[in-house]
């Protein structure tokens, strides 16, 4: 039951994730892109305890596989993004309403 929860938290944050990247890439005026962390943070926390799950990698050096095919995937049409040869994305997805105007 966790490993499938897991799974689906992955799976939804690679599709945020190729989200991030292609809006950023059919945008104009933006200039670049990055990704907060490599590593997960470490399971027993910094000083004031935070220890989120927000890398590429886990703390044993394994890759999270859907993330890892989602950016490499939009990595792969982001240029043709931003050029406006292709689509962002099949279905435009459901935002969150702007906390600021």
């Amino acid at each position: 039951m966790a490993r499938d929860r897991e799974f689906l938290f992955w799976l939804d944050s690679s599709r945020a994730y190729g989200i991030y990247l292609k809006d950023a890439a059919a945008d104009p005026y933006c200039v670049g892109v990055h990704w907060f962390t490599l590593y997960d943070q470490s399971a027993l926390g910094r000083f004031d305890g935070e220890n989120y799950n927000v890398g590429f990698l886990d703390i044993c050096n394994r890759p999270y596989l859907e993330l890892a095919k989602a950016a490499i995937a939009s990595h792969e049409r982001m240029y043709w993004v931003a050029d406006g040869q292709v689509k962002p994305y099949q279905e435009a997805p459901e935002y969150l309403p702007r906390v600021y105007p």
